[in-house]
């Protein structure tokens, strides 16, 4: 009994968190998103150190009439600052909009990884990369090995009653090859409850098969819960489940769990993070996948 009133009494001696928020520049810019330094240690190799960015600059833009033009780009990659090598997408668009309704142009982001909400749900950069919002998205993968921005043409929309919905066409050329990838992807949400859901189409120099994506995540109160499955020919080449969940011990700290299994084995996975005033936070984490032991802690911050 001791020790429980010891504890709580510690936990409750934490400071609080400042609630992470998109960060205004100006009176059109709006920066949002995340970026972080990790070490990450690999069994029976070096430890490296990595950095990992997805953040998404958008213009606020100028109205003609019922019809507003406006701008946006998304930096999403992992940087392995020990080696030199990355894999980096530079996403940027022009965007009009129609009230509820957005066109983008130029090189926007593939819907099935701007919508989908299953990102940031493991504490290594390049495992997240691999089986985060980029799971069902070959256009994703595919497009690290690009000559430079992903041409393309995506259109995006809203409802009232919580839909979200946007498909999405890209030409993705490199590495000798050229590849069509066609999107689709949707989700509702109802209280604390998202449902969502993706399909994509490749066509071209490629050998990796169609993919398709439906999960579930809850998130409400100290808890989020999310449930996926998917055929995701280009990451995997097979079926893939991951179940998550994450309980708020205090305001500022934060435990994960995450499970993931494909065909050719799982990875289990289990993290701590602890938020710092001003969008900040501490992570660190285990997975294990076979015989593999990974560690991580990191430093970074959310807008």
């Amino acid at each position: 009994m001791t020790r429980i009133r010891v504890l709580s009494a510690i936990l409750a001696g934490l400071p609080l968190a400042s609630a992470a928020e998109p960060l205004q520049i100006g009176s059109a810019l709006v920066l949002e998103g995340r970026a972080a330094v990790q070490a990450s240690h690999l069994s029976g190799t070096d430890t490296q150190t990595l950095g990992a960015t997805d953040l998404t600059l958008t213009w606020a833009g100028v109205a003609f009439g019922p019809m507003t033009l406006g701008a946006e780009a998304t930096l999403t990659g992992v940087y392995n600052l020990s080696s030199g090598k990355d894999a980096q997408n530079l996403w940027a668009a022009g965007v009009l909009g129609f009230g509820a309704t957005e066109v983008k142009f130029g090189a926007p982001r593939p819907v099935a990884e701007a919508l989908s909400p299953m990102g940031d749900r493991l504490s290594n950069a390049a495992l997240d990369l691999a089986y985060g919002r980029a799971m069902a998205s070959g256009a994703s993968i595919l497009s690290y090995d690009d000559n430079g921005l992903t041409p393309g043409l995506a259109v995006q929309g809203a409802t009232p009653g919580g839909i979200a919905w946007g498909a999405s066409v890209h030409r993705i050329e490199g590495g000798g090859r050229k590849v069509d990838a066609v999107q689709a992807a949707a989700s509702y949400t109802t209280g604390a409850t998202t449902v969502f859901g993706s399909a994509e189409h490749l066509s071209g120099d490629t050998a990796a098969g169609d993919s398709v994506e439906l999960g579930v995540l809850y998130e409400g109160g100290d808890w989020r819960l999310g449930l996926a499955a998917a055929r995701a020919g280009a990451v995997v080449d097979g079926n893939v489940a991951r179940l998550h969940v994450g309980y708020d011990l205090t305001p500022a700290l934060t435990l994960n769990s995450t499970y993931i299994h494909t065909e050719d084995g799982s990875l289990s996975a289990l993290d701590a993070e602890y938020r710092l005033p001003f969008g900040g936070h501490v992570r660190a984490g285990a997975a294990v996948s076979g015989g593999d032991e990974i560690y991580d802690l990191g430093i970074g911050i959310r807008f």
